[in-house]
């Protein structure tokens, strides 16, 4: 198991290269990482603000490592933004709901498949206690299903252009914007399925946006094989976890419990899996893990060390995170548990 230096990890991260192998392996798969360092090579203030936020990362960890996670469980609302052309992307509520309920399984260990999980890892295995919540009471207080809709050719090849159709507060909702298809590296539609922002950057882009194909396991979903994991990595990185791999060749995650590894990519291995190269046995990788790249099917996991590391970014007064689970913000959002209030219909028409 790996061990964090603080000022090692301060040295790296001002680094803004990613290397050109990593891509060829990464396949674009996830942007998250990849959009961070380019958006930092144009503006510097970033790579600070992670620093810095590092640095309270680091000091809450110290103070809590060892103890459980929190004895609450924290409430994110959430906000799917649909953007679409009519067609299939334009997916159903109940698809929605079926990936809110991935989601709040694989947040709280209650998935299924946990027991797929190889027994040296299981006790390493983590309730994050953390439950996503579609909100009730959009930014103006009005009533809301937590899904909206908008029709625009932008859904194809989307990136950054069209989470400006619809934006709430980050700092009151996580925002979902769901596309047809999500630009690569090369510009070009390919094999992106996600990407997340990383805290501390612009508020008015924070948020996942992922393409509708793997959004939850049914509707346009179905027959993936990616039961909702896609989501549930890219929120991983919402939190400020990085890929277990820590995008390099027997990278460092910064988190103490996950081995080093190198990424296993769209595979279930058969355990152990051991990287030669960065002396992992006997156990080797943590490939069921949510932040690696193995197949939906074969992720059930997120350790203690990344639930202690969400829970600082959860806890982090530098990042407006802090603020979703507030008592005053869940009774704002209508997420609060209340009875929900049924809304009255809305009629959607496209030519």
């Amino acid at each position: 198991m790996k061990k964090i230096y603080l000022s090692l990890f301060l040295a790296g991260i001002i680094s803004s290269a990613i290397p050109v192998t990593l891509k060829a392996q990464q396949q674009d798969w996830c942007l998250s990482e990849i959009l961070f360092q380019q958006k930092a090579a144009q503006d510097p203030s970033l790579l600070k603000s992670r620093e810095q936020g590092e640095i309270e990362t680091q000091k809450y960890i110290a103070q809590h490592v060892g103890q459980k996670t929190s004895s609450t469980v924290k409430i994110i609302p959430v906000v799917f933004h649909i953007i679409h052309e009519g067609g299939s992307e334009n997916i159903s509520r109940d698809q929605i709901l079926d990936q809110l309920d991935s989601l709040n399984n694989d947040y709280r260990r209650q998935n299924a498949d946990a027991v797929n999980t190889p027994s040296v890892f299981q006790p390493f295995a983590a309730d994050c206690q953390i439950e996503f919540r579609l909100a009730q009471l959009d930014p103006n207080g009005n009533c809301t299903d937590g899904v909206t809709r908008h029709f625009s050719h932008l859904t194809n090849n989307a990136r950054e252009n069209v989470k400006a159709f619809d934006y709430w507060p980050s700092n009151k909702y996580l925002n979902v914007w769901v596309v047809k298809s999500v630009e690569n590296t090369s510009g070009q539609m390919g094999t992106t399925l996600a990407y997340a922002q990383f805290p501390g950057g612009s508020p008015l882009t924070d948020g996942v946006e992922i393409r509708n194909d793997y959004v939850g396991n049914i509707g346009t979903a179905a027959g993936s094989g990616w039961n909702g994991r896609t989501l549930a990595h890219e929120i991983g990185h919402w939190f400020n976890l990085r890929h277990i791999w820590g995008d390099a060749t027997c990278g460092n995650d910064l988190v103490a419990d996950t081995p080093v590894q190198n990424v296993n990519f769209s595979t279930c291995p058969t355990f152990p899996k051991i990287d030669a190269a960065c002396n992992n046995g006997p156990n080797g990788a943590m490939y069921s893990d949510y932040m690696d790249y193995t197949n939906g099917n074969c992720m059930n996991m997120f350790s203690q060390g990344q639930s202690l590391r969400m829970d600082a970014a959860l806890n982090n007064a530098l990042w407006t995170r802090i603020n979703l689970w507030s008592p005053s913000n869940l009774i704002a959002t209508g997420t609060d548990g209340t009875p929900p209030v049924l809304c009255a219909p809305v009629a959607e028409f496209a030519s």
